[in-house]
């Protein structure tokens, strides 16, 4: 077992992720309520998570019903203890949903009275099995807190005079970083520009993981389903710092306004019962993301933030994976049938699967042989793949991360992993807003905490780092294949070609008309070209 899934299912099974035990109420429209602990109060966030215009949960059931079927060998709509052996443990079947294969062995299943029930299990009691055991349409991935070097190098290279703090001079200069740091000469500065790493001695050993490094996983749950009455105690355990069994306003530190609305026996405090009606309440933020296809792109690619006083969380929408044809994980299965059948004659018999190449097979024989007539046929084998790969469409993994008081987040407004002029001219006015005590300068406890929470399929949110990643030779974001931004609508077709660092912007160098185009264009007179001065330019 994997380190992260060991974690993951003690980090379900602590956060009390049974679904079941209470129907989120909003599950029919897709929505999930959220609680998220950190930073200064807690977050309700609703999702709206749909697969190809349906909610999650409808796809989650329609598989859960085609693994039914599949056991289900005589037909009758209940699973008798024969059929629950075949049928996978919780913990199976989650990395069946998280990764389309999973080897487990025949009659090695379910045992009848984990189920509660003596007459044999319905499709509901299967359903609710797995659901209570952390296999359903949704789970979280543990939480994740980061170490963040850059943002602590980025302080020391604009805090000049190394008082500790950031003056409105000192962030005015931030843009002279491009020119100090800019190895690549891509006019931005990379965090591996910032640590005084070699770009290209990097890029030549392959690169790998780079940006924020990981801080060792932890079973403390940060995220909650309000839906649950598992998830929702725990969450109330968290919360109530004195163990009385009330929260005041103090624990729960939300607006005094909500506070009061939940508080319905009006004795300034709040009991379990009343903060289950929190669910029922605006959120704090609602996401969505719909994922349609095989690469499911999602327009702008990080969604909106939620903001609080010290925390500033972003949504991440992971794009789904990507196999070539007759190359999803489950085929292994065909690919050893194939060359068990060595003469071609269609079908496998358990004696001929001795070898220890073959025992994978073997072991799932009585599984895949639904007609139980001794032969296992290449159909057979293609109904269990076919099981498998639907299985990566039906499951969506959520994970927070905690990057600590990120100023590099702060400042990279497109997250792209890399600081442009721009974003670095405007540093003043995006940390202004923080400078609490007023005195005209930002100090580290001043920034707030920078969080995700990213969705996706299969693997993809438990590898998912913010930061950046290296393929091939270029730093490219998290997500495995370089994007460029996203231009407005009516941008003119010269303006993408030109930039090409695809940072959004055309600088002089990019440029290939004349001094004289560029500062007509450059309206603001900051020395780049944007998207919206290109356009008024071509209207003029």
């Amino acid at each position: 077992m994997s380190r992260f899934l060991a974690a993951s299912l003690l980090l379900l099974s602590a956060a009390g992720m049974a679904m079941a035990d209470d129907t989120p109420r909003k599950g029919q429209t897709g929505d999930v309520d959220l609680a998220i602990l950190s930073g200064d109060r807690p977050v309700h966030v609703r999702l709206r998570l749909t697969v190809e215009g349906k909610p999650l949960a409808q796809a989650w059931r329609k598989h859960m019903q085609k693994w039914f079927q599949f056991l289900d060998l005589d037909g009758n709509n209940l699973l008798d203890e024969k059929e629950l052996s075949n049928a996978p443990l919780p913990l199976s079947m989650l990395q069946i949903l998280r990764q389309g294969n999973f080897f487990f062995g025949s009659g090695q299943g379910i045992q009848p009275g984990s189920l509660g029930t003596e007459r044999g299990a319905t499709l509901a009691d299967f359903m609710a099995f797995y659901m209570n055991n952390g296999a359903g349409p949704i789970s979280f991935s543990p939480s994740q807190p980061f170490q963040d070097p850059q943002s602590q190098q980025l302080f020391a290279q604009l805090d000049r005079d190394n008082d500790g703090k950031l003056s409105k001079a000192e962030l005015d200069a931030a843009d002279q970083l491009v020119r100090k740091l800019d190895a690549d000469d891509d006019e931005t500065v990379s965090a591996l520009e910032l640590s005084g790493q070699n770009v290209n001695q990097m890029a030549r050993f392959g690169g790998g993981m780079m940006g924020l490094n990981a801080a060792p996983p932890t079973t403390q749950a940060n995220v909650f389903l309000l839906g649950s009455k598992g998830a929702l105690q725990t969450c109330f355990e968290r919360l109530d710092k004195n163990g009385d069994g009330k929260l005041t306003n103090e624990e729960f530190s939300v607006p005094a306004n909500q506070f009061e609305t939940l508080d319905t026996d009006e004795d300034g405090t709040l009991s379990i019962a009343e903060l289950r009606r929190w669910a029922d309440q605006a959120p704090d933020a609602e996401w969505g993301v719909t994922w349609n296809g095989n690469t499911a792109e999602v327009p702008g690619g990080i969604a909106k933030s939620v903001r609080t006083a010290d925390m500033e969380m972003q949504f991440v929408p992971l794009s789904r994976m990507v196999f070539p044809k007759n190359g999803t994980p489950s085929t292994y299965y065909m690919n050893l049938f194939k060359a068990a059948d060595a003469t071609k004659k269609g079908f496998l018999l358990a004696a001929e699967l001795q070898q220890p190449q073959n025992q994978i097979l073997l072991r799932l024989f009585k599984l895949l042989d639904r007609d139980t007539n001794g032969k296992l046929t290449e159909n057979e084998v293609q109904a269990f793949v076919d099981l498998q790969t639907e299985a990566l469409a039906s499951h969506v993994t959520l994970a927070f991360a905690d990057q600590g008081r990120g100023l590099f987040q702060m400042l990279d407004g497109d997250r792209d992993g890399r600081l442009s002029s721009r974003e670095l001219r405007s540093a003043w006015k995006r940390l202004q807003p923080f400078d609490r005590n007023s005195d005209g300068l930002i100090e580290t406890k001043e920034i707030p905490r920078q969080c995700t929470l990213a969705a996706g399929f299969g693997y993809q949110a438990l590898t998912y780092r913010p930061g950046i990643q290296f393929n091939g030779q270029v730093p490219i974001p998290n997500g495995g294949q370089p994007t460029r931004p996203a231009y407005p609508e009516g941008t003119p077709s010269w303006f993408a070609k030109m930039d090409l660092n695809g940072d959004g912007e055309v600088s002089r160098r990019e440029f290939l008309g004349t001094i004289d185009d560029f500062r007509r264009m450059d309206s603001d007179g900051d020395g780049m070209v944007s998207a919206e001065e290109a356009k008024q330019f071509r209207r003029k």
